[in-house]
């Protein structure tokens, strides 16, 4: 499977590569989109990348419910101290 990926980005980015080529001189006013598909060629072609970048999403999925509690609570109290402040120098 990761061969095939790395197959498609290689030519995706063969054929954006020879658009900005010849649409250099009139100044292609599109980002490149080989510059966005380079980390996702490492990462695929990269054996130790890949099972970190595995590992790395595994720890942000069960970590989920904590990381929403804690931006809902920031969010809560945000919001309460611009309703406690909001006549006074503090709440501007």
């Amino acid at each position: 499977m990761t061969w095939n990926v790395l197959r498609v980005i290689s030519v995706l980015s063969l054929i954006d590569l020879v658009i900005v080529l010849t649409f250099q001189p009139i100044s292609y006013p599109y980002p490149w989109v080989a510059a966005f598909l380079r980390p996702i060629y490492l990462l695929f072609s990269i054996r130790i990348l890949r099972e970190y970048s595995m590992s790395y999403i595994y720890v942000i999925k069960d970590s989920m419910s904590m990381v929403l509690f804690i931006v809902v609570f920031i969010l809560y109290f945000s919001w309460m101290g611009q309703r406690l402040f909001s006549g006074t120098l503090e709440g501007v």
